[in-house]
């Protein structure tokens, strides 16, 4: 369901310095471990489903390794640059 983390048009102030995922039976928590506050925006997008986490001037420090997601709802973890 969790489709994508995108950075911001600006200088990057905000670094992405890694990732964190539990799973439970009724629910995921996914983490995101930041350097600094962040303005974001949530939303959803249709055909495929997913939620999109928009992180406002932000960009990935580094490639985190990829969370273990088969007892997970969440099937992928991308990152792409806004332009």
């Amino acid at each position: 369901m969790l489709a994508g983390l995108t950075a911001g048009q600006l200088a990057y102030a905000v670094q992405v310095q890694g990732l964190r995922m539990w799973s439970s039976s009724d629910s995921t928590r996914v983490v995101f471990d930041i350097d600094a506050p962040v303005e974001h925006n949530v939303f959803v997008l249709h055909n495929p489903e997913r939620v999109v986490i928009d992180l406002h001037n932000a960009s990935v420090a580094r490639h985190w390794d990829e969370p273990d997601f088969s007892q997970s709802l969440v099937k992928a973890i991308r990152s792409a640059r806004r332009t």
